[in-house]
């Protein structure tokens, strides 16, 4: 995919999930939505799932 070919957001606004839960959330000119690492980040936080840190990959260790 050349830089030409990469989506683009045509759209952004934010979603409160819950009380004090705000996430942010782009829609791309292809139609996905995407969210902000550091918004899913803090919203599983909140959850209390607890996600590996950059770089490591979920199923290290499996």
């Amino acid at each position: 995919m050349t830089q030409d070919n990469l989506p683009t957001v045509i759209a952004q606004n934010e979603i409160e999930l819950a009380p004090g839960l705000i996430v942010t959330v782009m829609v791309l000119d292809n139609g996905q939505r995407v969210l902000p690492a550091a918004d899913v980040r803090r919203a599983c936080e909140w959850l209390g799932v607890t996600l590996p840190d950059d770089g490591e990959r979920a199923d290290a260790g499996v």
